[in-house]
């Protein structure tokens, strides 16, 4: 009796246990109690600085897309480029805890994309991605939701069982698995999906490509799907809808070659059907349509495409294609299964049936975008690719980012507008443009004008305005090397007062005895020094404002007529007034006019000191004929100068065959016998007698009658008798072509690196000339040429240290002058430096970014990049009065009481104008020009407004067309005056 009690005691508990799990599986009464209590657990909220709790996202396509998987990447990034974090999530312990077995719990965006705002949070960019989608479950037409019930979870919506877990469907698993079982004995290939729509979402969404690639990773989506339906509590009828909602928000749907990867119904509909999402989704909850035949016919048509896509989803690279006939005949079926289970009509099923599924054919419209919020986006999307080092705007747009940009957008507008009306000849006559030394006669919609403003801020330079009137996307402020004219006679000007500043810290301390002692020592071309030590030995106590005060009244000749060794051979230069020519003026005064002499002048001053100022006492290698160092110079001119006529060479012969350049190379030999046998021995050292008969028979063909001729220069221009200069001296060819044309034909792989090295014992054999104590002159030419192109490299460390956009300069006193061009924003970052007091102020456009906000993942960065001296307070405050007087006296006199408050004073404008045909030049040896050709013409100004503002306005014209056009810095002065009432609001506003 006791054995038959426990017996039934066990199957009554197995019995009571059965139901209970039966109960559990249809009620999910247990479950819903343990996730329920669980989900309560992943909390996270955002608070100030880093946080020490973080979790990273998963590696699955939405949170790629998006951004999340990215953010410890763009987080070192940014922090490398001076942004902190100024707020970070903190994440609960169980959320960190729990992150390698399930996926964050939360309620996860069904749209995102990046979003840029102005300084004054109006929106300057929006991508929202998907495009069309349901926000709310209600906005959802009742047919689709009855088509997506019936395709994917019949039982979804059942308010029997509120407690239901929608993630596992028990009875939809058990067949999965069993068919699984089958397969893996006998290879039915034909298992069905165990998923439901909650676990689709998680595979689709955060599985590493989307993809279930283990029974680890299944049971993964399923906890988390599980765990995300209870979010809200035990009762999960909302949730289901949310997840409805979401499921039919986040369809992927293939990809579309004008488009990109397309999410959701609404974009499918859209980009594969040409739909009107918005008006379809109308006719689709219009009750009366079906009353009306023309209006029933497109709704049939809506709702077949609608299913064709719930069902393309499953295999949308297959589907959605040119031959839609499998997908048509798929969703033929299911409109009669539909009809069957009585979720459309009859006479739906039977007119959507005859009507064929047609992708789209047309384009897809871009979206529209105003002018200067393009203008604005350019300025801010291309350096945010940059910090963020992501490859294309496609990915950086779907990003679930916020920007906060420095742009103000309404002048932004103001002035884009502005410049966009220059374009028509009747605004540029009211503008008063067209007067001599502007537009004049010509076409000014060929004009381009770029402009961009900054605001010294506590923050640092904010960038306010950048915007053109090209409607291409090229950023002329900051995209492309232009020849700025004398503009860069402002930068002269600045590293010729540091270099009187660093003699002033040299000298000043010397006694008056000792001053005259080191006076004596100093070489005679190094005015510089010598004017220091004499302004301090006759001026004694002088501070560095003194002495830089008296620099700018140093006076130097305006003639022309002088010629100047530098760049390697003799140049004049023209001032562009010819009635400075027969001035002195001080430097002073030739900035306020820019006079090119005077800054020819001041810039050979400026080499000298540091041809004769370095530690190594190079400047001696002039004068001392058996200096240790004479060689080393000589042999470093003889590979630069080297490389210089390869390079030329190189690009002669590149692209050529080895016959078409032994053909160039014959030309140039000019059909003289002698000639083309050097020629040959040069090409060929190795080549038989009867090869070379050949080969003047195809050149020369008279000459073979002469037998014992021909047999006589073969013998006597061997090639191992000449070197190769005496060889190119017979041949009337460079030595260095005939030896590069040898070179590639026995290396026609070769690329100019390796014909470098290749060069160099060549070069040295080449310039033995150069090496003979005799021709001391000629060697100091060349040492001369190396000596100013070591000065060059100091001058150029210190125009980069205040912001010079290139890595080195032309080594040439043209320079000051504008030869080794710059960048109108290179120039504005120099101007930002003056009006901050010699400090570098960081110019920055991108304020704050922010990720993922209100998910786990959220993340604020900050602008925070140091300020620090560049420049003596001394010299900006004396380069400050100096564009002050440009502009009140000078070239700039347009600008001049352009800026009034309205209390009816004037804000005090300086800056410096400059003029530039930008040309492709050829020069020769000696530095003789052998072609020019305009490549585009500019003008610019770099100013400031007040103490607060200050930028740079460029006009350009690209092209062959520049060579029509004569208008000089007096343009871009113009235009400043006439945008000075779209910049007068901003200008005035308080200091943010």
């Amino acid at each position: 009796m006791k054995y038959s009690v426990s017996k039934f005691g066990i199957l009554v508990i197995i019995v009571s246990l059965s139901f209970m799990l039966f109960d559990e599986l249809k009620t999910s009464q247990w479950q819903s109690y343990f996730f329920s209590n669980f989900a309560k657990q992943h909390t996270y909220k955002v608070d100030i600085g880093p946080s020490s709790s973080v979790i990273n996202a998963p590696k699955g396509p939405y949170d790629i897309r998006l951004g999340y998987a990215l953010i410890p990447d763009f987080t070192k990034r940014l922090m490398d480029n001076a942004f902190n974090i100024d707020q970070q999530v903190r994440v609960s312990s169980a959320m960190k805890q729990y992150n390698d077995f399930i996926f964050p719990i939360f309620y996860e965006k069904y749209q995102a994309g990046l979003k840029i705002f102005d300084s004054n949070n109006q929106i300057i960019f929006a991508y929202n991605y998907p495009i069309f989608i349901f926000k709310e479950f209600e906005d959802i037409p009742d047919i689709i939701i009855q088509m997506i019930a019936f395709i994917e979870n019949r039982e979804i919506l059942d308010t029997e069982h509120p407690f239901i877990n929608p993630s596992v469907e028990w009875d939809r698993l058990a067949k999965a698995l069993i068919e699984k079982m089958i397969d893996l004995v006998v290879e039915t290939n034909h298992v069905s999906g165990g998923s439901t729509i909650a676990t689709q979402m998680e595979k689709f969404r955060h599985s590493e490509k989307g993809i279930t690639v283990s029974m680890q990773e299944k049971m993964r989506q399923i906890l988390s799907a599980s765990m995300r339906c209870y979010l809200s509590g035990r009762i999960t009828y909302n949730a289901r809808k949310i997840i409805l909602r979401d499921y039919i928000n986040s369809l992927p749907l293939s990809a579309y070659q004008e488009y990109g990867e397309i999410i959701g119904l609404g974009d499918g509909l859209w980009v594969w059907y040409d739909m009107d999402f918005n008006k379809s989704m109308e006719l689709l909850n219009d009750k009366d349509a079906d009353n009306d035949p023309i209006k029933f016919k497109e709704k049939a048509q809506i709702i077949k495409q609608v299913l064709s896509l719930f069902i393309a989803h499953k295999r949308p690279t297959d589907y959605l294609n040119k031959k839609i006939g499998p997908l048509e005949e798929k969703t033929n079926q299911y409109l009669r299964l539909l009809a069957k289970a009585q979720i459309i009509s009859n006479e739906t099923a039977e007119i959507a049936n005859t009507l064929p599924l047609r992708l789209r054919e047309s384009s897809i419209p871009k979206p529209a975008t105003d002018f200067a919020q393009r203008k604005a986006m350019n300025a801010i999307i291309p350096r945010l690719l940059n910090l963020l080092g992501v490859n294309q705007t496609y990915d950086l747009n779907r990003f679930d980012l916020a920007v906060k940009s420095t742009i103000d957008l309404p002048t932004q507008t103001l002035v884009s507008n502005g410049l966009n009306a220059l374009k028509i000849e009747s605004n540029i006559k009211s503008a008063g443009l067209s007067g001599q030394y502007l537009i004049g006669d010509q076409d000014p919609s060929k004009v381009v004008y770029s402009f961009s403003l900054y605001e010294s801020t506590p923050f640092g330079n904010l960038l306010r305005v950048q915007t053109d009137n090209y409607n291409y996307s090229l950023n002329i402020n900051e995209g492309i090397k232009l020849g700025l004219g004398s503009t860069a006679k402002l930068r002269t000007l600045i590293h010729y007062l540091e270099v009187i500043s660093e003699l002033y810290d040299k000298y000043h301390t010397f006694s008056k005895n000792k001053c005259i002692d080191a006076k004596n020592l100093i070489d005679s071309k190094d005015k510089l020094s010598y004017w220091v030590i004499d302004f301090l030995i006759n001026h004694s106590g002088s501070s560095l404002m003194d002495i830089l005060k008296a620099s700018m009244n140093r006076n130097y000749s305006a003639n022309p007529s002088e010629r100047f060794f530098t760049a390697g051979g003799s140049h004049t230069f023209q001032n562009f007034n010819k009635e400075d020519n027969n001035k002195t003026l001080s430097v002073n005064e030739a900035l306020k006019n820019s006079v090119n002499l005077i800054f020819i002048r001041l810039m050979r001053d400026i080499v000298n000191y540091h041809i004769y100022n370095n530690e190594h006492g190079t400047g001696q290698l002039l004068w001392e004929k058996n200096h240790p160092e004479r060689k080393k110079y000589l042999i470093r001119f003889a590979n630069f100068e080297s490389i210089e006529f390869l390079q030329v060479f190189y690009q002669k012969y590149k692209n050529n065959s080895s016959k078409e350049m032994i053909e160039r190379l014959m030309n140039a030999a000019k059909s003289i016998p002698r000639k083309l046998t050097v020629v040959y021995r040069s090409l060929y050292p190795d080549g038989s007698y009867e090869d070379y008969c050949a080969f003047l028979q195809q050149y020369l063909p008279e000459l073979p009658q002469v037998e014992n001729l021909q047999h006589k220069l073969f013998e006597q221009y061997d090639s191992k008798k000449w070197s190769l200069s005496e060889r190119g001296y017979l041949a009337g060819i460079h030595p260095l072509e005939l030896w590069l044309v040898h070179y590639l034909i026995n290396h026609p792989e070769s690329n100019f690196n390796l014909i470098k090295e290749a060069s160099l014992p060549v070069a040295l054999d080449v310039y033995q000339w150069l090496f003979k104590t005799s021709i001391k002159n000629k060697q100091d030419i060349r040492i001369k040429t190396i000596l100013e192109m070591e000065a060059f490299v100091e001058i150029h460390k210190a125009w980069k240290r205040l912001g010079y956009s290139f890595g080195s300069l032309v080594p040439s006193y043209a320079t000051a002058l504008g030869a080794s061009s710059d960048r109108p924003a290179g120039l504005a970052e120099l101007i930002g430096i003056i009006i901050n007091k010699g400090y570098y102020s960081p110019s920055y456009r991108i304020k704050d970014l922010h990720f993922a906000e209100k998910t786990p993942y959220e993340v604020k960065f900050k602008k925070n990049e140091p300020t620090n001296m560049v420049l003596a307070p001394e010299i900006a405050d004396i380069v400050y009065d100096a564009l002050l007087k440009v502009v009140e006296e000078g070239t700039a006199r347009r600008a001049y009481k352009s800026f009034k408050t309205p209390d009816g004073k004037y804000i005090q404008v300086g800056g410096k104008t400059g003029t530039g045909d930008n040309r492709f030049e050829v020069y020769g040896w000696g530095g003789k020009l052998i072609s020019s050709k305009v490549t585009n013409r500019t003008a610019t100004f770099v100013f400031y407004i007040g103490d607060r503002f200050f930028g740079a306005i460029t006009a350009i014209v690209l092209g062959n067309d520049a060579q029509d056009y004569k208008f000089t810095s007096a343009l871009p002065v113009a235009v400043l005056k006439y945008l000075s009432p779209s910049l007068m609001p901003l200008i005035t506003k308080s200091n943010i």
